[in-house]
């Protein structure tokens, strides 16, 4: 395939994250402000994807997705798209790994119904390929539709991937009536698998993520102690929010700045948690004749800011969470809500949702959901 061209102004417009050493956010003044910078040795891999070169493309490809799930690292999912786009649009597209790797793309942008389309692609060049039926699964959950989620994780069974069926269906169908059984039967599950077993951070994400919906914070708290590492972005956020709820926050604020330290970029889903900390150290600190300096809640409301200019829709949870928690605005808080509901409606979407609508009802002094005078997906005119 010919013609291979980099195109460096998508990326930036497209997949923006701030570095965390400029220690503060902005908001461009024009279409040609530069908004995002990212490591040298992360961008000239996008060279070293061969043009004429498939294998090497998914190399290249593979290789960023993997890092992708790091705190600060979300970019290297838009460059993984600027690689693998062109043969997605090429004659030479059949190819179930090359699918795969675009459905992680669309799942990480929640674009949910791409990502079963292209993994339906990708089964049809490999019918057996267990992360294309994992990666479904997952999805279909994400959606609720259940009922299809268990049969792609039954599909498991024809790769005789046997351990990998029983997890995927212990996962699914703990959404459908059976989550406290499911939990025990994961913890002995999990008793057998050895310390090296790459399928254990899978089942200790699983039994946390169980955990939580049964609001039995402390073995949340500590299956994801168990499993915490700078490696998953997804488990340190879920660990952030089990000690934001236990009221630790001494050890968010540490733990989490730390991180972002670490970090190449700081993503905003992790500035977001490092504020809620930083609000409620502030609030239980004496009252003293200055306000206390709020440096992280500082960050996170321009890039708030940022992301209502750029009417970013990716993970609207964040803003939901920040109009709720961080700078109460009822309307802008349900709205997010309504957005990040209508891509995905998992356990905490849902709580998320009945939070913002909660909040909305009060605000009104009123129990009358009718009251609220925005539709679903209706951008809020001003605060309220």
């Amino acid at each position: 395939m010919n013609n291979f061209i980099v195109n460096t102004t998508f990326i930036l417009a497209t997949f923006v994250t701030i570095p965390a050493v400029m220690a503060e956010s902005f908001i461009p003044t024009s279409n040609d402000s530069i908004i995002a910078t990212w490591p040298a040795q992360d961008v000239a891999l996008l060279s070293d994807a061969d043009a004429n070169s498939l294998a090497k493309a998914l190399k290249v490809s593979e290789d960023l997705l993997k890092r992708a799930t790091q705190p600060g690292r979300s970019y290297l999912y838009g460059l993984a798209k600027t690689i693998l786009s062109p043969w997605v649009k090429s004659d030479e597209n059949n190819n179930a790994s090359l699918w795969v790797n675009w459905a992680r793309i669309q799942q990480q942008q929640h674009d949910f119904d791409g990502a079963l389309l292209s993994l339906e692609t990708a089964l049809q060049y490999e019918p057996k390929n267990i992360n294309a039926h994992l990666i479904m699964a997952r999805t279909l959950v994400i959606l609720q539709k259940f009922d299809q989620a268990k049969e792609s994780c039954s599909q498991l069974l024809a790769s005789n991937d046997f351990l990998a069926a029983s997890i995927c269906n212990l996962e699914v169908t703990s959404h459908q009536g059976q989550i406290a059984e499911n939990y025990d039967s994961l913890q002995k599950l999990l008793s057998g698998l050895r310390d090296n077993d790459p399928k254990k951070a899978w089942v200790l994400a699983s039994l946390a993520d169980m955990a939580v919906r049964q609001k039995r914070w402390q073995k949340a708290e500590a299956w994801l102690d168990a499993s915490f590492s700078d490696n998953d972005i997804s488990v340190i956020i879920e660990w952030a929010d089990v000690k934001l709820t236990l009221k630790k926050y001494q050890e968010v604020n540490s733990q989490l700045s730390a991180i972002v330290s670490r970090a190449p970029t700081s993503e905003d889903a992790i500035l977001i948690r490092l504020a809620k900390a930083e609000k409620k150290l502030a609030q239980l600190e004496p009252k003293s004749s200055t306000d206390t300096a709020l440096p992280w809640l500082e960050q996170v409301s321009k890039r708030v800011a940022l992301r209502e200019l750029r009417q970013d829709t990716y993970h609207a949870s964040d803003l939901a969470i920040y109009y709720l928690d961080l700078k109460l605005d009822v309307k802008k808080a349900l709205y997010w809500a309504e957005v990040n509901w209508e891509q995905a409606k998992e356990y905490k979407d849902e709580a998320l949702l009945m939070r913002a609508k909660l909040a909305a009802e009060i605000k009104t002094s009123s129990f009358r959901p009718t009251l609220i005078e925005h539709k679903p997906g209706q951008r809020p005119d001003s605060n309220s």
